[in-house]
């Protein structure tokens, strides 16, 4: 566990040894997020798919570096991924957008608002657009990580993994669910089940 009193998060990502200046602040690294999520195939068939994630791969390097590094575009990949958990930690907590059984219980797309809202009421740090220096993204994943369970983010969260049959729990959840969403792969799928039953 890293002592964060004594500790400064990185200004940096390591890629084979080498370290290169990243852009930190919490919006970019959400929109890196978003954009890898919403834009890579997970296993890219056709030569269309390939050149569609080597765009991506690009372009998720200029946000976060302002250009392409002359490292293998994989590696580069990685090491985001890496720094994009934050903190290293030994116990569990809010770090990725999935409960143990796979359903999607966060969107930083759509949540947004509600965790700004959540952080500045626990920690009294102000994220919305009145902010103009930017704010680590490993301090911001800490602070979502801590949210207490009276935030209406952390409900929501609870409400969306909710898998019993209460009725109540279940109106609950209807009512936060994530729009229905598809990666670039799941769309593919789709259309593929579309071309075989076009009448269905």
């Amino acid at each position: 566990m890293v002592d964060i009193s004594t500790t400064p998060p990185p200004n940096y990502i390591a890629v084979n040894g080498t370290k290169y200046e990243t852009h930190t602040d919490f919006r970019i690294w959400r929109d890196i997020i978003v954009t890898a999520q919403e834009n890579l195939y997970d296993a890219p068939e056709t030569d269309e798919e390939i050149l569609n994630n080597w765009e991506t791969l690009a372009e998720l390097q200029r946000k976060a570096f302002s250009r392409v590094l002359k490292e293998s575009a994989v590696d580069v990949f990685n090491a985001m991924l890496e720094f994009a958990k934050g903190y290293p930690k030994e116990s569990s907590g809010y770090s990725q957008d999935e409960d143990g059984d796979g359903k999607k219980i966060f969107s930083l797309k759509h949540d947004m608002n509600y965790i700004i809202i959540a952080i500045r009421n626990q920690s009294g740090i102000d994220l919305s657009y009145n902010r103009i220096e930017p704010f680590h993204w490993w301090l911001f994943m800490l602070e979502f990580q801590t949210l207490n369970d009276t935030h209406l983010i952390t409900q929501m969260m609870r409400w969306r993994s909710y898998d019993g049959k209460d009725k109540e729990m279940i109106r609950l959840r209807s009512r936060v669910a994530l729009p229905e969403e598809y990666t670039k792969g799941e769309l593919k799928l789709l259309d593929q089940i579309d071309e075989m039953f076009p009448n269905a």
